[in-house]
């Protein structure tokens, strides 16, 4: 899986996520103020025993028509939206819900945008950890590669072909060379400077 599809799979969970817990809190702080607001807050979050994901405020279903009624019946009666909705859940069950109960399994379903926006990440970190290691064994592998010529050069059993890319790679190793037979105060550093000039010229 690519850099860019883990983004892009982040950030629709980020926005299930964020979107849910929107209306987690919408849900919670959201208080009608007439009978007819809590009807029509109840009638939105009840599922239409007939309609696939309808509520039944907007299914023209005739057992929608009935339920509506009961739940402005119940609103007119002072009875509050939680309470109305158990009647419900009484008869059909939690199905009846379109936003299901946080509890026992369902509970999933609330945490499951969560869960995946956490394993993205973390996918992210393994994928990034991983591709940092493979980029670790490849420079290593160069460097170690640039060492061996670096030696053969010095030992006399090497030498750089006549090529524009045997000239620089001949240029390296004179840098390197004069570096380890100077010596100075950053040499360390210089050195393996001119250790990469070596392995970016084998490339």
């Amino acid at each position: 899986m690519s850099m860019r599809r883990i983004v892009a799979l982040l950030a629709v969970s980020a926005v299930i996520t964020l979107t849910i817990a929107g209306f987690q809190r919408a849900a919670s702080t959201t208080q009608p103020s007439s009978p007819a607001d809590v009807a029509a807050l109840v009638e939105s979050s009840l599922r239409c025993p007939t309609c696939q994901g309808m509520s039944i405020a907007d299914s023209p279903a005739p057992v929608a028509a009935g339920m509506r009624k009961i739940v402005q019946e119940q609103a007119a009666a002072g009875r509050k939206p939680d309470e109305i909705r158990a009647q419900f859940v009484d008869r059909y069950g939690d199905w009846v819900l379109l936003t299901p109960p946080r509890r026992g399994i369902a509970w999933l379903l609330w945490l499951l945008p969560a869960v995946t926006l956490l394993m993205g990440i973390g996918l992210v970190a393994v994928v990034a950890t991983k591709r940092r290691e493979e980029i670790r064994t490849d420079s290593d592998a160069v460097l170690a590669t640039a060492l061996d010529v670096y030696a053969s050069y010095r030992a006399g059993s090497f030498i750089p072909p006549a090529t524009p890319a045997g000239e620089r790679l001949e240029a390296a190793l004179e840098l390197l060379t004069s570096v380890d037979e100077e010596g100075s105060c950053g040499a360390g550093i210089v050195r393996r400077q001119a250790l990469s000039q070596v392995a970016a010229a084998l490339r």
